[in-house]
């Protein structure tokens, strides 16, 4: 074929590809933060054609640009949106076929035909993940806790606890407020979560750290409730009260009433059926205990490294709350308690916000535990069994005041008064057997004990800003002093003890913890700034135990099982650090030099060895943030810090306060050094609501304070702390869920793996005694993975069906000493049907299949709890009919792995009892604005 034969189709193919160019046009650009300049991935570009009733729809990728194939049909319109900003239109002539260039969008909250553009599910931030609740499904009348239950990446334990990323979230904030002060339960179990706008999970730093940008390591896991505008300005409450099986009762009242900087909540509560609103093991309340318990608890647990998997067995992935009470909290509590918060702006330049509680609980509780000790050359095993009762008292006293002096100068005063009181009676009979568990030893405890202790702290900060942009200097003071009253008895009898042992103890203690921190800050440029920091700190602590021997004929004092006891740690550190915050990115890097100085001696017996201990730490860190695009954000953290030893292991005295577990301190203790490593990525897809958060953190530890253990055989164990290196622990988590079908469906999966490398000391075969103790490293994995699917239909029906599996596998480097596997499937089912428009039908079923547990320990758990409501009253009242652990088996077992044994718990927990119930709740807001749903993540855009 020649060339002139071949133009008539080059013609032909011309025409076409040009007919073809013109009508499939590009339009294509990219969409910016007016403010920062920055792209804005996922905002939604709306097509219209102006000749035609053709349109289309798309979003920007991850560096803010579009593209759109139209047919030329005439002009048309591009509409340009994203939440928060205000959203532009403009029209392009039909001849338009190049890029657009940059759209910019301005923050605004849009709103069109009555309909609010919502935010998507989830909002990530450099140092917080925020999830705005209409999102997520809840039942009529939900509280926060059920609200957090639907939130990827919370997750709430079985005794209300909150984790959030593998960490315990420590304080819950409303609208930036604290909500009766530490106490997470009080916000969780007493707000309803239909008030609530936003959650914000916050990696939160010290207020002084937050006023310069220099963070000083002092970071704390919160959330931040809030709430609805409509909300402020109203007033919410609820009244619910029951009776059941067996006794069990009932009653709650909460009454919440916000107007404008003005908040007022009262709660109270008053049941037998384990529904805590109050935590009585707040950090910082938690009871001495100085006799008997104390030194036992010690040595179960101050082991080095101890890996707990607590109520492992039977948690699986969700605490079930069932018909009102806790079905898996350990023990039976009779709770009492009652709180006011407030909050209110006085004036322009002062904030005052604060909350008083008051609670008391007394819990009865059975205990089974098996224990397997590891040693070179043998191993040996105890059972025992434990009745205890324990009735505790709390008062805690919260205040936050913050004055605004002038335009530059500003205050920060938080005082914190507590009070608490416990007794408890302890009835223990246990059981010793060697390594072929023929029975070598036992006898029984009884154990009275009873203490009250005052205690206040609190810290004042103060900031000043000066002319220059970013030069700042602050003080941040922290004051804090305790004191411990404590009366014991304890009664020990049986084999191996030289007939029986009774002693009665008086103990007193008293710490100081006072501290002062400098910052100054100077900008270096505009994107760098520099941090120079002097602080001091001054740890005291007391402690003075009297100990008498009760015989028939008497209680007479020795003065070889008392001691009194004074340390002193007090350390300087100065330190700079250098930060750079770019578009993208931003690092601080610094270090700290920290002199140190402890020392310690009793004031009873000059003979005894005093501790003098001095030297120079160097304590580096560095945090470092990439934000890949406003839906992908990864960060770093390197901290360092020193940890003292506490005033019980420094005294070099033998404590027999429990005479099967004898404890000598050690004056030669040095501080831990920890590093500490964390990283965390984050990415949400704003198309399909797909969510990913991976967390990985890892700790090294020298000088450790480990027990150094031996066998003795007239009265069991006697326990030394020591220091020893060799200690690291690694945590790897991850949570994925991705919505489909409009979340209709919901698939989640959560896994979690931890690495152990523990180290202790174990007694040399051929010597009993601590010089002579061999190391030994315990190699424990724990492993855990989730499955959960949940079906939502429309508001009246909602399933939820998931399975989790967790390992716990332990490895000693002597090979004489053995391993030990311990392991837990668990299969869980709930359900949630309304029906006859005023009907709802819940159920909660698991059951848990145990392996590896010690004889004696464990047995396969299904657990059912089931209550039907009835809504009365136009929606106000709920009649609620509900039966806990419908099959009466439900227990709590937990293992706990170290480097020298492996122990398997027991627990009482409250079984099967059936309760009615009435709630009332009174409801007045000014108005709540109504939000559409998205459809798996993309905004709502009005047709």
């Amino acid at each position: 074929m020649t060339l002139p034969t071949m133009r008539p189709l080059f013609t032909c193919i011309a025409f076409l590809v040009a007919h073809l160019a013109l009508g499939q046009t590009p339009v294509s650009g990219v969409v910016r933060d007016s403010a920062s300049g920055q792209s804005m991935e996922g905002a939604v570009v709306t097509f219209v054609d102006l000749g035609g009733k053709d349109s289309t729809r798309t979003l920007t990728d991850s560096r803010g640009r579009f593209f759109i194939h139209r047919e030329a049909k005439g002009d048309f319109v591009l509409m340009f949106s994203y939440v928060g900003y205000q959203t532009r239109a403009y029209q392009y002539p039909a001849s338009m076929q190049t890029d657009v260039g940059a759209i910019d969008l301005a923050p605004f909250i849009v709103r069109m035909k009555d309909i609010l553009i919502e935010s998507p599910p989830i909002v990530l931030k450099t140092d917080t993940i925020e999830y705005r609740a209409s999102a997520y499904t809840v039942k009529e009348d939900a509280t926060v806790e059920d609200l957090f239950k639907k939130m990827p990446g919370i997750q709430v334990g079985a005794d209300g606890s909150v984790t959030a990323g593998g960490q315990t979230v420590t304080k819950i904030k409303v609208n930036g407020k604290d909500f009766f002060g530490s106490d997470p339960k009080m916000a969780t179990k007493n707000l309803p979560a239909d008030i609530v706008e936003k959650v914000q999970v916050i990696d939160e730093k010290s207020d002084q750290a937050k006023f310069s940008g220099f963070d000083d390591g002092q970071r704390t896991k919160i959330i931040n409730i809030t709430l609805k505008k409509g909300v402020n300005g109203g007033y919410f409450a609820r009244a619910t009260a029951g009776g059941g099986t067996d006794g069990r009762y009932q009653a709650s009242l909460t009454a919440n009433r916000f107007n404008n900087d003005q908040q007022l909540s009262l709660i109270g509560n008053s049941n037998n059926i384990n529904s805590n609103l109050f935590s009585f093991n707040t950090p910082g309340l938690s009871l001495g205990m100085g006799g008997f318990m104390s030194n036992y608890m010690n040595t179960m647990s101050n082991t080095g490294g101890a890996n707990s998997l607590t109520n492992m067995a039977n948690n699986g992935d969700m605490g079930f709350m069932s018909a009102g009470g806790n079905s898996n909290q350990t023990g039976v509590t009779t709770a009492h308690s009652g709180g006011v918060n407030y909050v209110d702006q006085w004036g322009k330049k002062l904030s005052v916000y604060g909350s008083y509680l008051y609670g008391y609980g007394s819990t009865v509780m059975d205990q089974q535990t098996a224990q397997q000790y590891f040693f070179p050359d043998s191993t040996y095993y105890r059972n025992q069994h434990q009745h205890t009762r324990t009735i505790q008292q709390n008062h805690r006293f919260y205040l936050n005041i913050e004055y605004t002096i002038d335009s530059v100068n500003s205050m920060k005063i938080s005082p914190v008064l507590t009070y608490a009181t416990m007794n408890q009676d302890n009835n223990m009979d246990f059981t010793s057997l060697d390594a072929q568990k023929v029975v070598s030893g036992g006898g029984i405890q009884a154990y009275q004990g009873s203490n009250s202790s005052p205690n206040l702290s609190g810290t004042i900060l103060f900031r000043h800003r000066f002319e220059r942009p970013g030069r700042t200097f602050s003080v941040n003071a922290n004051l804090g002093t305790s004191t411990t009253s404590e009366q014991d008895d304890n009664l020990t009898t049986g084999q191996g003890v030289v007939d029986s042992l009774h002693q009665h103890y008086n103990l007193h203690t008293r710490t100081s913890n006072n501290g002062v921190r400098f910052s100054y800050t100077e900008p270096l440029s505009k994107d760098k700034s520099m941090e120079a920091y002097y602080l001091y700190n001054n740890a005291t602590s007391y402690n003075d135990k009297r100990t008498y021997l009760v015989t028939d004929t008497g209680s007479f004092f020795s003065p070889q099982l008392s001691n009194a006891y004074t340390s002193h740690f007090i350390t300087h550190q100065a330190g700079l650090n250098f930060r750079e915050n770019k578009k993208k990115y931003n690092y601080t890097i610094g270090f700290g030099l920290q002199p140190t100085s402890l020392t310690g001696g009793s004031d009873l017996k000059d003979t005894l060895p005093a501790t003098a201990q001095s030297r120079v730490n160097f304590l580096p860190q560095a945090t470092f943030t990439y934000n890949f695009a406003r839906t992908k954000i990864f960060t770093f953290r390197y901290n360092t810090a020193i940890s003292q030893p506490s005033i019980t292991q420094l005294q070099p005295l033998a404590d027999y306060s429990n005479p099967l577990f004898i404890t000598y301190g050690n004056p030669d203790l040095k501080p831990q050094y920890t590093h500490t490593f964390s990283a965390n990525y984050n990415q949400f897809n704003l198309g399909t609501g797909k969510m990913l958060f991976t967390f990985l953190n890892a700790s090294i530890i020298r000088h450790r304070i480990v027990n150094n253990t031996i066998i003795l055989a007239d009265t069991g164990q006697a326990n030394r702390p020591q220091n020893l290196n060799g200690y690291y622990n690694v945590n790897a988590l991850y949570v994925f869920s991705e919505p489909f079908k409009h979340r209709t469906w919901v698939l989640t999966f959560i896994g979690n793996a931890t690495y152990t490398n523990d180290v202790s000391l174990v007694q040399n075969p051929d010597h009993a005694s601590f010089v002579s103790s061999l190391p030994s490293t315990g190699h424990n994995w724990v492993v855990f993975q989730s499955a959960t699917v949940e079906y939502y239909r429309k508001q009246w029906l909602e399933l939820t069906a998931g399975v989790n599996y967790t390992g716990n596998w332990t490895h000693y480097a002597l090979d004489t000493m053995g391993t030990g596997t311990f392991s837990t499937w668990a299969f869980t089912q709930t359900g949630r049907v309304d029906f006859l428009k005023t009907f709802s039908l819940n159920y909660e079923f698991r059951y848990s299949l145990n392996e590896g547990l010690q004889a004696g320990i464990g047995k396969n758990i299904a657990l059912m709890n089931v209550w039907l409501e009835q809504r009365v009253l136009k929606r106000k009242g709920v009649i609620r009919l509900g039966v806990n652990d419908l099959f009466n088996s439900n227990a709590s077992i937990s293992r706990t792995s170290t480097g020298t044994y492996t122990q398997d718990v027991q627990s009482s927990v409250l079984n099967r009892y059936v309760m009615l119930s009435f709630a009332y709740k009174f409801q007045k807001f000014k108005g709540i604005q109504k939000t559409v749903k998205p459809r798996d993540g993309v905004m709502v855009m009005p047709q």
